[in-house]
């Protein structure tokens, strides 16, 4: 199980993900699910070049880039490696 401790200064107030789905409650992730996201680079390399053009991948990867920066790092390092590789941009 991946926990995420946020160290709040506190004289400011906790900053909600801005691309987090508005009313809707969330789920703790499922420990298989979470390690295909934070732990399988293949997995996400295979999302980003299969599916990165749908709206829904795309509000995923940006939901969990703002709340796992080890996340956002792999994402941003795999699209410009897709960039690079197509000289054509994804976003």
């Amino acid at each position: 199980m991946i926990l995420i401790y946020l160290v709040q200064d506190v004289d400011r107030p906790i900053i909600m993900n801005p691309y987090a789905i508005p009313n809707q409650p969330l789920f703790p992730l499922q420990a298989h699910v979470s390690c295909m996201l934070f732990k399988n680079k293949a997995f996400v390399k295979k999302v980003v070049e299969d599916n990165i053009g749908q709206e829904d991948t795309k509000h995923l990867m940006l939901y969990l880039c703002y709340e796992n920066e080890r996340f956002s790092a792999e994402l941003l390092a795999e699209l410009l490696w897709q960039v690079s590789k197509s000289g054509d941009c994804v976003f």
